[in-house]
């Protein structure tokens, strides 16, 4: 075991002749651990036709490519995604043993699409009490579309934020072509961007976006079928099993599709 020694201390020491106690090292506080818990995830989903699959991501650890190529018909092997049970007939679900931690989005499918959870949530808490303005939303709408980048197509679909923070669900389209590309072929992305407001201006955070989904293919083939109305409810994201307490059901009721939250095609 290594002793910490006073410098000061030791140059009196040898000049007066009396022996030095080595202090005892400094105690590095143990840092403070929260139990992990395996809790079921359960709720009620109403929805106009019977769900046909339901399933709960952890994007921190799931690939993102894997969790767009998920359907009814070829369920992904992604371990990061979970699969729930669902009574059609009255929508109640459970999505069994999820751990107390990472915060999951739901991922749910009947006739109609696929409607896909968004954890909205920032760096910070967002405050309600101080608004996000007209002009804040209008500024950071225009950085959006107008951002020189890889996508030729960027719009929000989602926006939550306070006088100084924003978290923004952003669409992006690359529908021109590109480097091993093929004919007619498109790239669509899903992703999270961060904006702080700083010294009077809002200013993106720098490498903190995540990429939520990724396709690409043929463009006569998009939306997959899977996916015909491709929607983005926010409702549906952020769901953390607590460490301690009880975890209330979830209540959410299915939207109607709009092409303001995502991709709406008739059937």
């Amino acid at each position: 075991m290594r002793y910490r020694v006073d410098p000061l201390a030791l140059l009196i020491s040898l000049l007066t002749g009396t022996m030095l106690a080595a202090a005892p090292p400094p105690t590095t506080p143990s840092p403070s651990t929260q139990p992990v818990r395996r809790l079921n995830l359960t709720g009620t989903i109403t929805s106009p036709t019977p769900i046909t699959r339901l399933v709960a991501v952890d994007r921190s650890l799931a690939d993102p490519l894997a969790v767009t190529k998920d359907s009814p018909q070829t369920p992904t092997k992604d371990p990061f995604v979970y699969t729930g049970q669902i009574d059609p007939k009255t929508g109640i679900f459970t999505i069994p043993n999820l751990l107390s931690g990472p915060p999951y989005d739901l991922i749910v499918y009947n006739a109609a699409g696929r409607w896909e959870g968004l954890n909205m949530d920032y760096h910070r808490l967002i405050l309600p009490d101080k608004p996000f303005t007209p002009a804040d939303k209008e500024w950071i709408e225009n950085f959006v579309a107008t951002e020189p980048q890889f996508t030729n197509k960027a719009r929000v679909l989602w926006i939550a934020a306070d006088h100084k923070h924003a978290t923004l669900a952003v669409e992006l389209i690359r529908d021109t072509d590109f480097h091993s590309g093929g004919s007619g072929d498109i790239i669509y992305r899903i992703e999270l961007w961060y904006f702080e407001r700083l010294f009077g201006g809002w200013a993106k955070d720098k490498n903190t976006e995540r990429v939520l989904l990724r396709w690409r293919g043929p463009g006569n083939e998009f939306p997959p079928p899977a996916a015909t109305n491709w929607q983005f409810v926010p409702q549906l994201g952020g769901l953390t099993i607590p460490t301690t307490g009880i975890l209330p059901p979830l209540t959410v009721k299915l939207p109607e599709p709009t092409k303001k939250h995502g991709v709406a095609r008739k059937l």
